[in-house]
């Protein structure tokens, strides 16, 4: 592996081919560092497309630790307001702008109090405030194995892009779907 330093736009990450590598590599690294310059454009803008794949990768990772956090530190109180369980006489504001100002729930109205039930073991509670809370729960909670391998894949890719995408859109038909089903209850 090439004991360069890396700095933005300046090194690419590529595979390793053993005979090829820099260092002192018998062929078993995984990567090794090329310069931009030494690439053509298209491996540059390949090259960005995984740097900015790996760091949505770990805002996404961070993003899921948030709410999985959030969820075993808030509390559901009486009303449906939630609140820290230190701070439980001070709930938090309704977060919900299409309630707020309309009256109207989204199709995401419920999920933050079906998560925190979730968390809670309150499995009845968290179905009957969100039909699919425990839906997106999971989702979130499979965030992790999938940004980790999706850090560790070479292109940032570890299920291709068609599979992402399709299951991204499943959750939103499923979320306006039930939706519109609550509209009409």
């Amino acid at each position: 592996m090439s004991n360069a330093t890396f700095e933005p736009d300046v090194f690419v990450m590529e595979a390793c081919s053993g005979s090829d590598c820099a260092g002192s590599c018998p062929g078993s690294c995984p990567v090794e560092a090329v310069a931009l310059d030494d690439c053509d454009a298209g491996e540059a803008d390949e090259a960005r497309a995984r740097r900015w794949r790996h760091q949505r990768h770990r805002q996404m990772l961070w993003m899921s630790c948030v709410v999985v956090g959030l969820s075993f530190l808030l509390q559901v109180r009486p009303g449906g307001l939630v609140a820290f369980h230190a701070l439980e006489s001070y709930p938090l504001p309704q977060s919900c702008l299409s309630r707020s100002l309309f009256g109207i729930d989204c199709p995401g109205c419920g999920l933050t109090r079906s998560f925190v039930y979730l968390a809670h073991g309150q499995w009845r509670e968290s179905l009957a405030i969100h039909r699919l809370g425990w839906l997106l729960a999971v989702s979130i909670l499979l965030q992790f194995p999938y940004r980790i391998l999706g850090l560790r894949h070479p292109e940032g890719l570890p299920l291709g892009r068609r599979i992402p995408v399709w299951y991204g859109r499943m959750l939103i038909f499923l979320l306006i779907a039930n939706w519109v089903v609550l509209l009409f209850e």
